[in-house]
C-alpha cells in the first residue's frame, strides 16, 4: 500500500468485496482490513494516523443496519481454491434497537434448504462501531467491531470468524 494507508486499504477491501473474481489475495485482503482496523484504532484514541483521507472512520449505523452478503472470512484463507472468499451465500440481516436480531440466511446446496440462525438482543455501540448478539439458544455474546463502513461494504473483525468483508444486499420495493 502507497503513502495514502487508510484509503489503499479502503479501495483494496471495496475491491475484494466484488468477490474472488477481483484477483486479490487473502494475504493482501488480511492485511487491508488490518491496516483499516490499526487506522481506526489509532483515530479512536486520538492518535495521528495520517491525512485528511482519514475522514469519514465514523462508522454510522445506518451503514452497518440492513441486509448484507459475507464476501470473504479470514476463517477460510488457508483453505485451498477458496482462499478466503465464501464457497456458499451467506446473506446477513442485522436489525439494532428494541427486539433487535442478526438473522444469517446460509444457501448451502441447491437441492437442500437454507441454514437459518438467529441471533438475539443485536445491538450496535456507536461509539465503539461493535455489533454485539447472542446466537439463539447460546449464552455467549459474538461480536462484530466494523473497522470501515460506507453503505455498500462493510469490514469487520469478528469475535468467531475473524476479519470479514461483506457488502450490502439491495431489495427491490416488492422485497424481490
Amino acid at each position: 500500500m502507497g503513502g495514502d494507508t487508510y484509503g489503499d486499504a479502503a479501495d483494496m477491501v471495496r475491491q475484494a468485496a466484488n468477490g474472488k473474481e477481483a484477483g486479490i489475495g487473502p494475504k493482501d485482503v488480511i492485511a487491508a482490513i488490518e491496516a483499516l482496523d490499526d487506522s481506526t484504532s489509532a483515530s479512536a484514541s486520538g492518535g495521528d494516523v495520517g491525512g485528511s483521507s482519514n475522514r469519514g472512520r465514523c462508522v454510522l449505523r445506518g451503514d452497518v443496519e440492513g441486509t448484507h452478503e459475507l464476501v470473504f472470512s479470514s476463517a477460510l484463507a488457508g483453505v485451498p481454491l477458496l482462499e478466503g472468499y465464501m464457497p456458499t451465500r451467506e446473506v446477513m440481516s442485522f436489525s439494532f434497537g428494541t427486539g433487535g436480531l442478526m438473522q444469517l440466511e446460509v444457501e448451502t446446496l441447491p437441492f437442500l434448504p437454507s441454514i437459518q440462525i438467529v441471533g438475539e438482543d443485536c445491538t450496535f455501540n456507536d461509539h465503539t462501531a461493535t455489533i454485539s448478539y447472542r446466537i439463539r439458544g447460546k449464552s455467549e455474546t459474538s461480536t462484530w467491531r466494523v473497522v470501515y463502513a460506507d453503505g455498500e461494504v462493510l469490514a469487520a473483525v469478528s469475535s468467531v470468524t475473524g476479519l470479514n468483508i461483506a457488502r450490502r444486499v439491495r431489495t427491490t420495493p416488492d422485497g424481490a
